[in-house]
């Protein structure tokens, strides 16, 4: 009777898979779909992706996930592992290692890049940014080691540092990896589920961009400014000062876009100047909702 019993369940599951199999192919002769496309095709895959998870996760208690691609990490958190771009675990246990060809390599194709963008008579910063891994690595699973506390972005970092820059400081490096784990408890920058940052995290990037091009704006600003551009800038403070007292994040946005657009104005580069608007509109949104945090208020200015 037993044997009988588990013939007719492994009939049952023979019959609904041979269903779903013929229901893909149903599927992709309708869509016009190549016999290469019949895994993204097939009839309820994600609800059996879903079911593999949850099934996963009962018997193992929430520690394992079956996937090539995403680890499941502390608290429900997803963290990338394909090797199809890059080795973004190799690079977080620190095993993943630049050689000194390989970091010169680097080096000179991102002057190369750098020359061939100025050339054309625009001003080039470059970023970099770490992994989501590497921001949140308290969330990542006990099965995973740390070997060496050091990335290859932290290599790189220090090799261009060690070099005077790029370019020897012509071109504006800038690591984001500092002022995001700075911030990863005040904000979530990155998504649990998700490779990719927050509004937040995308703001505090932007916003080390912005302090690049503004220090870049006050040194000329220092040499040009006007003796009325020079009363706007104080009036402007005292504006600044005021919309803070209000708590009322949008009149502090404006009155913070204001002050630095003074600044802008008075270092006369006209290409600097098309640059910092066009990053400042992509800011705008991101950092209305920053400085909905009240203590941020005198970091912005």
């Amino acid at each position: 009777m037993k044997k009988i019993r588990n013939k007719s369940v492994a009939g049952v599951f023979a019959l609904i898979i041979m269903l779903i199999c013929v229901l893909t192919l149903l599927k992709m002769v309708r869509g016009h779909l190549g016999i290469n496309e019949f895994e993204g095709a097939l009839v309820g895959r994600y609800r059996m992706i879903n079911l593999n998870t949850a099934i996963s996760k009962l018997l193992t208690g929430g520690t394992y996930m079956e996937s090539n691609e995403v680890l499941l990490g502390k608290d429900g958190w997803l963290f990338y592992k394909a090797t199809s771009d890059g080795t973004p675990l190799y690079d977080y246990m620190g095993i993943n290692h630049f050689s000194e060809e390989e970091l010169a390599k680097v080096y000179d194709n991102l002057v190369a890049i750098g020359d061939g963008i100025s050339a054309r008579g625009m001003d080039v910063v470059f970023m970099t940014i770490p992994n989501k891994e590497q921001v949140y690595s308290e969330y990542m699973p006990d099965t995973v080691d740390k070997i060496n506390d050091r990335s290859g972005l932290d290599e790189l970092t220090e090799y261009i540092e060690g070099r005077g820059g790029l370019a020897s400081g012509r071109y504006e490096y800038i690591d984001a990896g500092e002022v995001l784990k700075a911030n990863k408890d005040a904000y979530p920058l990155f998504y649990k589920t998700d490779t990719h940052w927050t509004e937040c995290g995308s703001y505090l990037a932007l916003m080390e961009v912005r302090r690049a091009l503004d220090a870049l704006s006050v040194e000329l600003a220092c040499d040009r400014i006007t003796d009325q551009e020079k009363e706007d800038l104080v009036k402007a403070c005292d504006a600044f000062e005021k919309a803070t007292a209000t708590r009322n994040p949008k009149k502090i946005a404006e009155a913070d876009v204001a002050f630095h657009d003074i600044i802008v104005k008075a270092a006369g580069n006209v290409r600097l100047t098309q640059l910092i608007n066009n990053l400042s509109e992509q800011m705008y949104r991101y950092r209305f909702e920053y400085i909905k945090d009240f203590e941020q208020h005198d970091n912005l200015a």
